[in-house]
């Protein structure tokens, strides 16, 4: 019997290829495991079929595990042997949803330069990230591998996998098998190891684990200025401890441009003596000197040695955007005029003694346009770039086009020996760069607007819109994750030499204001900001022979007088530039003293000192006494505030806040607008002058400006809550047309628990939301805490608290941590929801005060849809809703959509594709482009609208899909009002509500202004 069926067996052979096939996930008679079927494992396969051998001397040959060895399988075994063994790819299909990141996205350069990001089977999640010795059999690894430093799907390039085996795997002790695996899903690389290739070091070699360790960090920063009232322009320097900064010139400080120099300790603000806005610096000291160029052909040089500003008398008023040269007998200024950028643009050169205009009319015959920059490598060898793409080199001799294919603005150029990039573009950005004579594009798609650009080294950095960066590497230019989260713009970029990145910009759409640098690198950077004064306070302590105290005295006589409050200046404080609820505000100089080239107080002269003129007798023409309608301050008290001014005037109080009025609930009805505001369709702006300051309450509302309100809601009664997020309070619309603080003193810091909301600190809060029984939710943003006002207006913290991070599910919200709660939203349920815009999730806080996660993985991302929101990747998001059914509906800024979990937990996305842009009206919103959208309106029954932030518009998504555009232009600026809001142009809106009246509110952020579209229905048709 036996010697017939081996005789069967060797007969089937010969048709191997035929006859067997070999399973996909095995490869059978492999007894040793290596991948290889020899001869001799045939024979033993043969021999266990013929009963010669034990079926546990090679259990690979007994597929189906019944003790036996048949004829099929050897015939698999044969096959293996000449076709060689199937490789069985372990990457799970399912591990997305399944697996749980263990290390998140981070540089590896121990893997080729990718970014990677690491999960693994819940079982073995938590033993990797204590790094026990080893991990349980069956533990799967994946390492995703990135080319984007976000780690965004889109830049996925690859995956190397590892499955923990059993014992005696591999005879060299290798436990793990290994893969990589392509995007396609093709297995590039197969084997055995315990610790794989570049990973076989000691300390990696001492565990089983895939080791990964962070690589520095690229592209992460961090603010270190931020909301200067004049935006930063250029930066530049020599070290990392002698840094320079110049920008705008803001309104009513009467110290010109911002000229700002930090020397590794902190930032103190230089006097130029010139008015205008300075709009760069040299990038290095020209013979021992910078120069400044800006407005009105300002040149100004800024000697090193001397601290002393010098300014050079040029040929024009043009607005200069940029110098440069070698020497201070060669210089170049490029520029133009606003009013003709076509055609106005200017090239200038110096040679030390005058001025020249250089002449382009055979480069340019049509005309010179706008010129951004110049820059060179040397005397012979200089770029001016500017509009319509236009690249100009001088090669020693002659100017001349250097062609390219771009016609978007070129803002910025500068390089090295090896390399020269421009930066520029319109909505999408462009980094051209120069290759045998030609500019070639080498920015990646998707790429915003990219203002400046630096190269040092290897290094080269670009920057642009929403606080963009972008940086060149092996690969080349990638778009990388600052973790910055703001809207402002960078406008500069300069690598220092030791590698770290500064940027310089602010809000540069219209009013050059909010002013930002950022940092990133491996120094810490000091904030400490030194101002310019005209009348500064005494630096120190008083001295022990003081005998009049400012906290005992000074204070409770102002308070006694009314003079820490409005009616001690004749109207809203602060008064002409000039208050005395604070101790620096008393020095002035207000309206009145500096027309008579005085301070209100000058430490150690009271003769000197307005004040005590104010306070007696003023003279005539600089009107009137003080306190404005109370009795005239005794003799004593004119002597105390003597005394303390001839002691010097120190202060002896550690800190001071200033507290607003405790709201009223008593409304005062009377119409909020009159005239053709109310037609329908009609908008007009109800609160704000455009000027983006805070200058008090209890004013008109088109007389009291705002400083970037993020966000509308309504009280019971009816009245708007504005979110005034720059200057750390919420305000109140009240019904006689006047604005209130209700909540924030103007301080950055954790609110005060128990509190009044009028008398503690907002750190730019961004929505607050009312919920069923009439209390306020606000979230903190700044700070990783959503607050409840009660309806005492006592303050209280709802959820999170002052750590930052992402967990807590299950337990009392009080105690999870959060990231940026930027969205708040009441339930139907009793609870709220939380959009955690940097953990990129949603949260809900229930009744009982129990709060989890229903959407999100806390890794962004794009993806899930179809699928449990719970394991689904968002990407900022910022805001979100609850419709009557319970779906909520939030959007997420990063990701350019509106995603949708329905009431069993399934999500969808229901406008927007994932990409960037302004796009699809008329169509389905699922097919429509958006821009950074941050907030939604749900109308009942009749759609939602998405506030389109990037693209300053707010679009209609109509019930049956279908997207349109109701308010706004697609272009962001100011105008309209009094007409339809079709028509209108807005600016970066960043929140909307409908009002009791039926009139949709929207904040119009970068125009400093709440507008309002009168009978919202009239447009939704």
């Amino acid at each position: 019997m036996n010697a017939r069926w081996v005789r069967h067996v060797l007969a089937s052979t010969c048709a191997v290829f035929v006859i067997g096939q070999t399973p996909a996930n095995a490869c059978t008679g492999d007894c040793n495991r290596d991948g290889q079927v020899t001869i001799e494992e045939i024979v033993t396969a043969v021999n266990i079929a013929l009963q010669l051998a034990d079926s546990g001397v090679c259990p690979q040959a007994d597929v189906d595990g019944n003790g036996d060895v048949t004829v099929d399988e050897i015939i698999r075994a044969v096959n293996n042997a000449l076709g060689g063994c199937p490789v069985e790819r372990i990457l799970p299909p399912d591990y997305a949803q399944t697996f749980m990141e263990v290390r998140n996205c981070r540089l590896s350069t121990e893997h080729e330069g990718y970014y990677i990001r690491v999960l693994t089977d819940p079982g073995s999640a938590q033993p990797y990230r204590e790094q026990v010795p080893s991990l349980p059999v069956g533990s799967v690894v994946v390492k995703e591998e990135f080319t984007r430093s976000d780690c965004r799907p889109d830049s996925l390039a690859r995956w190397s996998v590892m499955r923990k085996e059993p014992p005696g795997f591999d005879p060299q002790a290798g436990d793990w098998q290994w893969q990589r695996i392509s995007k396609d899903g093709t297995i590039i690389a197969d084997g055995k190891a315990t610790c794989i290739g570049c990973h076989a070091r000691p300390a990696c070699m001492r565990r089983d684990l895939m080791c990964t360790e962070a690589g520095p960090p690229r592209g992460q920063m961090q603010f270190v200025l931020r909301s200067l009232p004049a935006a930063l322009l250029s930066v530049t320097g020599t070290s990392p401890d002698d840094v320079y900064a110049v920008g705008a010139d803001p309104d009513g400080d009467d110290f010109g441009p911002y000229v700002l120099h930090y020397d590794g300790r902190r930032w103190r603000r230089l006097n130029a003596g010139v008015e205008g806005d300075l709009w760069w610096i040299s990038v290095e000291p020209i013979d021992g000197a910078y120069y400044l160029a800006g407005d009105g052909g300002l040149v100004v040089r800024f000697d090193l040695e001397t601290r002393q500003f010098t300014r050079l008398v040029t040929p024009g008023r043009a607005t200069l955007f940029g110098v440069w040269g070698t020497s201070a007998a060669n210089l170049y200024v490029v520029g133009g005029n606003p009013d003709d950028e076509s055609a106005g643009g200017v090239l200038w050169h110096y040679d030390g003694v005058v001025w020249s205009a250089v002449d382009l009319a055979n480069v340019l015959p049509n005309g010179v346009p706008t010129l951004y920059k110049v820059w060179g490598r040397a005397e012979n060898d200089v770029y001016a770039v500017g509009r319509n793409g236009t690249v100009l080199h001088f090669d020693g001799n002659a100017w001349q086009l250097v062609p390219n294919d771009s016609r978007r603005p070129l803002f910025t150029v500068h390089g090295n020996e090896a390399l020269v990039v421009a930066s520029g573009g319109f909505a999408d950005g462009v980094l051209l760069e120069l290759e045998g004579g030609r500019m070639v594009d080498r920015a990646m798609p998707g790429t915003p607007q990219m203002n400046g650009v630096f190269v040092r080294g290897s290094v080269a950095a670009a920057v642009g819109v929403a606080a963009s960066l972008s940086l060149r590497g092996e690969r080349g230019w990638e778009v990388v994750d600052t973790t910055l989260n703001t809207s402002r713009d960078f406008h500069a970029v300069w690598v220092d030499p030791e590698g770290g990145i500064w940027a310089v910009g602010g809000d540069l759409s219209t009013t050059l204001s909010a002013g930002m640098v950022a940092y990133g690198g491996t120094r810490v950077i000091g904030s400490e900001f030194v101002d310019l004064t005209l009348c500064p306070p005494p630096e120190g302590t008083p001295p022990p022979s003081a005998t009049v105290s400012y906290l005992r005295d000074i204070v409770p006589l102002l308070e006694r007088s009314g003079c820490r409050s409005p009616v001690c200046h004749g109207g809203p404080f602060p008064s002409s530039n000039y208050d005395l609820r604070s101790y620096a505000g008393m020095f002035g100089p207000g309206a009145w003293a500096r027309s008579l080239r005085s301070c209100e107080v000058v430490p150690g002269n009271p003769d000197a000192s307005f004040l005590l003129e104010k306070l007696s007798s003023p003279r005539v023409g600089v009107g009137q006494r003080m306190p404005l309608g109370r009795q005239p301050l005794s003799d004593a008290d004119i002597d105390l505030l003597r005394t303390w001014i001839l002691e010097g005037a120190f202060s002896d109080a550690e800190s001071e806040w200033t507290p607003t009025p405790i709201p009223t609930r008593e409304p005062t009805p009377s119409p909020v607008a009159t005239g053709n505001c109310e037609d329908a369709g009609t908008i007009c702006t109800v609160v704000g002058t455009g000027k983006a300051l805070y200058d008090g309450d209890g004013k008109p509302a088109l007389q009291t400006s705002l400083y970037y309100p993020w966000g509308v809601a309504f009280d019971e009664l009816g009245r708007a809550l504005i979110v005034d997020a720059n200057n750390l309070r919420i305000r109140r619309l009240e019904f006689d047309g006047t604005v209130r603080t209700v909540m924030g003193t103007g301080i950055e810091a954790f609110p005060e628990e128990g509190a009044l909301a009028a008398d503690t600190p907002l750190h730019h809060a961004s929505e607050v939301q009312l919920d069923g029984s009439g209390q306020w939710l606000i979230a903190g943003n700044h700070v990783p805490a959503v607050f409840r006002v009660d309806r005492d207006g006592r303050v209280s913290v709802a959820a999170g608290g002052e750590d930052v991070g992402n967990d807590g599910d299950g337990g009392p919200a009080r105690q999870a941590r959060l990231t940026t709660p930027f969205g708040v939203a009441p339930s139907r349920r009793g609870g709220f929801y939380i959009a955690d815009l940097d953990a990129h999730v949603i949260r809900y806080v229930n009744a009982e005060g129990v709060i989890d996660t229903v959407a999100g993985t806390g890794v962004p991302g794009f993806a899930g849809d179809g699928g449990p929101a719970k394991a689904a990747r968002l990407n900022g998001p910022a805001r979100v809703r609850e419709d009557a059914e319970g779906n909520i509906y939030f959007t997420e800024t990063k990701n350019h959509v509106v995603r949708e979990v329905s009431t069993s937990g399934i999500i969808r996305t229901v406008a927007g594709t994932g990409r960037r842009g302004y796009s699809g009206d008329g169509s389905a919103a699922t097919a429509a482009t958006f821009d950074s959208p941050y907030d939604i309106v749900l109308l009942d029954g009749q759609g939602f609208l998405v506030v389109d932030t990037g693209n300053s518009a707010v679009r209609w998504v109509r019930p049956d899909g279908v997207v349109v555009t109701v308010v706004g232009a697609g272009t962001a600026g100011f105008g309209g009002d009094g007409g339809s809001a079709a028509n209108a142009v807005l600016s970066r809106p960043v929140g909307a509500a409908l009002g009791p009246d039926g009139a949709l509110w929207i904040a119009d952020t970068f125009n400093n202004r709440v507008r309002r579209v009168a009978r919202l229905s009239s447009l939704l048709r």
